[in-house]
């Protein structure tokens, strides 16, 4: 689903205000920075989005705005599988809604592009969407989490990961049946990051 020029324009000012000064817009202040002379457009723009779960606010209150939808940077593609390099540059930005209340997304989250089909188990296909948390920190997750993990002389790949704190060994376990595990030296292998979400509910958008 692809946001409307109105409601990206909502969404980035929103986060731009509320980055820019620490705190909520006032309705007014939100007017004057988009540039809308319409109040009913605008609180129409604003209910919709918070139908739509992007963002809520305390009803009677003014500077409670509160963004629940995060603007990530998209860095291309992992594969469920192997490839020659993780990727780093961000290609475009996407608007992620998180996938339960409470959840929320942090500055330094990114998200990447599915490419294969080793992790279907885990209901994370071909083309989906992961939100990735970086960490180079092994012992920082839990046994079973998924994550990108950089195999040397290989490249990159999102997999299960399960050692015992001590292990000299890895194991990387997908989430396809017909996958194998693999065993590795703990030193075979770099953390890239762990898996935060594969949302459902996203939209793209042309800048951060």
């Amino acid at each position: 689903m692809v946001l409307s020029l109105n409601d990206r324009q909502l969404l980035e000012g929103l986060k731009h205000l509320i980055a820019q000064h620490g705190y909520s817009p006032t309705i007014r202040e939100l007017e004057t920075h988009l540039g809308i002379s319409s109040r009913s457009a605008l609180q129409n723009t604003l209910e919709r989005l918070r139908q739509q779960g992007c963002l809520t606010w305390q009803l009677g209150r003014a500077r409670t705005y509160q963004l629940l939808a995060a603007n990530l940077p998209l860095q291309g593609t992992i594969q469920a599988g192997y490839l020659v390099e993780h990727p780093t540059d961000t290609l475009e930005y996407v608007w992620v809604l998180p996938e339960h209340p409470g959840q929320r997304y942090l500055a330094q989250d990114y998200a990447l592009k599915v490419c294969g089909d080793s992790m279907i188990d885990l209901q994370i296909c071909q083309g989906d969407l992961v939100v990735m948390r970086p960490t180079n920190d092994l012992w920082s997750i839990k046994a079973g989490q998924v994550a990108a993990v950089w195999i040397e002389g290989e490249g990159a790949t999102l997999k299960r990961l399960y050692y015992r704190e001590g292990d000299a060994s890895v194991i990387l376990e997908s989430g396809n049946q017909h996958c194998p595990r693999r065993q590795l030296s703990r030193h075979q292998i770099g953390l890239l990051g762990v898996l935060v979400s594969s949302p459902q509910n996203y939209w793209y958008s042309d800048r951060g």
